[in-house]
């Protein structure tokens, strides 16, 4: 998918940075700007064919979120995941819950990108990748400054998944790849 693609551009331009470290607020704003500006232009021809797609069921609406992603409509996107989120619980609705914390993080929201992780982990917890959805929004969290929800989250993540019940966040969040600021 081309959201890989961003992904890994900025990763690859930023100054890597330890999970542990903060940004500042002004290291925020520059990689919520990187990141917007470094998100690939629309295909505006792929997207009109995306809109001409039914859009009556879930199934029909993950589909169509799923073509805006790819033709670089990461907002439309992200409004038919939120749509079909609000719905009663089943594949459809666990696989736009998945998607849309990272289509925040590749949008640059990371604030929202972190809710929708922990929205994941709450919702479907059963998934066994639901434990690393929570620690991902806690990493984010953290690094946004933001402790009293990191903490919330770290200790709904030693109550749901009994392996980390010894675990701390600073060693949970080295491996987890941090928001970087654009380098100078």
């Amino acid at each position: 998918m081309r959201w890989t693609v961003v992904l890994a551009i900025l990763l690859s331009a930023a100054a890597p940075a330890a999970a542990s470290e903060r940004l500042t607020k002004e290291e925020l704003e520059a990689a919520v700007k990187a990141a917007q500006a470094r998100l690939p232009p629309v295909d505006t021809a792929a997207a009109a064919k995306c809109s001409a797609l039914p859009v009556a069921s879930a199934a029909e609406m993950q589909a169509a979120a799923v073509c805006f992603r790819a033709a670089g409509s990461l907002g439309r996107a992200i409004q038919l995941w939120h749509r079909i989120a609000m719905g009663p619980s089943d594949d459809v609705v666990r696989d736009a819950v998945w998607q849309l914390g990272p289509a925040f993080e590749a949008a640059g929201d990371y604030r929202q990108s972190a809710e929708r992780h922990s929205d994941y982990a709450s919702r479907f917890g059963a998934q066994k990748d639901a434990p690393e959805r929570l620690i991902r929004a806690i990493c984010t969290w953290r690094q946004l400054g933001d402790d009293e929800r990191a903490g919330r989250g770290f200790q709904q993540l030693r109550r749901w998944w009994k392996k980390y019940s010894t675990a701390d966040p600073v060693t949970l969040c080295a491996s987890v790849r941090p928001i970087v600021p654009p380098s100078p």
